[in-house]
């Protein structure tokens, strides 16, 4: 692991040459990373600029691209340029090929009716706490505290964790003002493994903003002997990332992309 991430920019010339030859495997983040983060989920919606790039970079020969996402890939698909892309929906229990069909790797409905019992906790959760919502995804089930306050934020969390820790062979799972119960064993990090195996790339690059990318950073930090580009988005507070390279914030996703496009021909 890094004792620290280096900005990304600066060490640009040494990664470019890699980046501009043989196969590639570009892989981003949705919300924070593709898209700012937003009040509610449904305002996080990817601009024309960033959808034309994305199926740009998609269409170059040797260039494999990738959304992995907490959400699922029918609500990606209204999002991104789908057919052009491989889409990694709930964590990875969900992927799809470019023009293809979604693939399960779990059987999706019977996690879904097991969570109904926290599904009624968490929906009385959401109406004793100011500000708090759920997100209901089928099988997993995110409570977002975005617009709550810290006092709100903090009890509405514990009180989901408690519930969630009740049902077995579930986990909760922490992020950005927001907590979610997803199927045991299910993480970015496995889902990126998937995806390698998948839609190949001699080359990795995987940029995410969120305590559930860690996953995936550490994953290729082991699937590729620590050549993948793992590129963290913003500060991840306290915390040492496991990203080798950091860019300040989601506005510079869009340079990133540019460049991508550019040393692969575009």
């Amino acid at each position: 692991m890094p004792a620290m991430a280096l900005p990304l920019w600066e060490s640009w010339a040494e990664l470019a040459p890699r980046l501009a030859q043989g196969t590639l495997l570009a892989a981003f983040d949705y919300d924070g990373t593709l898209v700012p983060i937003r009040p509610t989920p449904e305002e996080a919606v990817a601009d024309a600029e960033t959808r034309a790039v994305l199926a740009r970079l998609a269409s170059m020969p040797g260039a494999a691209v990738a959304v992995v996402s907490g959400r699922p890939v029918s609500w990606l698909r209204e999002l991104v340029p789908a057919e052009e892309l491989w889409l990694v929906g709930l964590h990875g229990l969900e992927i799809a090929a470019p023009h293809g069909e979604v693939l399960s790797t779990i059987d999706l409905d019977a996690a879904s009716a097991a969570l109904d019992p926290l599904r009624f906790a968490a929906a009385e959760i959401a109406a004793r706490r100011e500000g708090v919502r759920i997100e209901d995804k089928g099988a997993t089930l995110a409570l977002h505290t975005r617009q709550a306050s810290r006092r709100e934020a903090i009890g509405a969390a514990d009180e989901m964790r408690r519930v969630a820790e009740g049902i077995p062979g579930f986990e909760v799972m922490g992020g950005k003002e927001v907590v979610e119960a997803r199927p045991a064993g299910t993480s970015k990090g496995a889902a990126m493994l998937r995806l390698l195996r998948a839609a190949g790339g001699e080359t990795v690059i995987y940029v995410g903003d969120d305590t559930t990318d860690e996953d995936a950073f550490a994953a290729l930090e082991q699937a590729a002997s620590g050549d993948a580009v793992t590129v963290r988005v913003g500060s991840n507070g306290d915390a040492v990332t496991r990203a080798r390279f950091t860019i300040a914030s989601q506005d510079e996703v869009a340079e990133l992309l540019r460049r991508l496009v550019e040393l692969r021909g575009g």
